[in-house]
């Protein structure tokens, strides 16, 4: 597999894991805060470690954008991880503060 192919691959896999970061931020949004006492973390920090590991992978992937739709897919990987990454932040530094 060449380099072009590989970075395809990459750009795309990426923007369908923070596809999927937004539905497990839904998701995990919604589970009652139990589950922090059960499994002793926060199900949040789970997809904050999956955000920003896609993002690495977002940036990894823009260089094998080779047209505009390439190039629109990896600006919107990395526009919804960096706000899912704020917004994770926020979230779990308001909340460790407020608890």
């Amino acid at each position: 597999m060449n380099a072009a192919v590989w970075q395809k691959s990459v750009n795309t896999g990426a923007f369908v894991l923070s596809i999927f970061c937004i539905v497990l931020f839904v998701v995990f949004s919604f589970i009652p805060g139990e589950t922090e006492l059960i499994f002793r973390f926060h199900p949040l920090k789970v997809n904050l470690c999956l955000v920003v590991f896609t993002f690495f992978f977002g940036v990894i992937g823009f260089s094998g954008a080779a047209n505009g739709k390439r190039y629109v897919m990896s600006i919107a990987t990395l526009v919804i991880t960096l706000l899912l990454f704020v917004l994770h932040l926020f979230i779990l530094g308001v909340g460790r503060l407020l608890s």
